[in-house]
């Protein structure tokens, strides 16, 4: 019988998130110039303590027995600490999806609701820890195509190397913020 996956991640975490702290969270107001991206968005102690909670989140769901597939942009070494502590103890596929720059950006302008600049920059910071399970090139492959791969990969047992990698490399742990509900 198959089985149903839960789709969630950092866009419907911020959306959530009060507007007016959004700088402390993702620092995208020092990063943009003249409605352009032009440097990685800092992300604040606010975003760190949001993004660890998704993480915990996601493991809490998938510990009840739930499938999650969480929609991610990690280009921060620290939030990459934080979804490896998170989660390495259960079993991750860590999927890395590709496309040249020049195709997300003319998608991105299509879109219609991406920041300028914004594939440019985050293209070489989401992928420098190069550790992945499986990687899909959305350029080449076809939306089916990319899921089968992805499928296949989680017949085979791919899943859990990458995160083994990066807790085997000692990606530094998160500071453990308080919080209150």
């Amino acid at each position: 019988m198959e089985e149903p996956y839960l789709h969630t991640g950092r866009d419907h975490f911020l959306d959530r998130f009060p507007r007016r702290f959004m700088d402390e969270v993702d620092g995208w107001a020092d990063a943009v110039r003249d409605g352009r991206l032009v440097a990685l968005p800092r992300v604040g102690p606010l975003g760190l303590r949001l993004f660890d909670g998704m993480y915990a989140a996601v493991a809490a769901l998938a510990e009840a027995g739930n499938n999650v597939i969480v929609d991610d942009v990690i280009h921060d070494p620290r939030v990459l600490a934080s979804a490896v502590a998170r989660l390495s103890r259960l079993t991750v596929l860590f999927v890395g999806v590709r496309c040249p720059v020049d195709v997300a950006e003319r998608r991105d302008r299509e879109r219609g609701d991406r920041t300028t600049g914004e594939a440019r920059v985050f293209a070489s910071a989401v992928h420098a820890h190069g550790a992945y399970d499986v990687e899909i090139d959305t350029s080449a492959q076809s939306p089916e195509d990319c899921t089968r791969r992805i499928r296949d990969a989680l017949a085979n047992g791919a899943a859990g190397g990458a995160f083994s990698r990066l807790r085997e490399a000692q990606v530094p742990s998160p500071r453990r913020a308080s919080g209150s509900l």
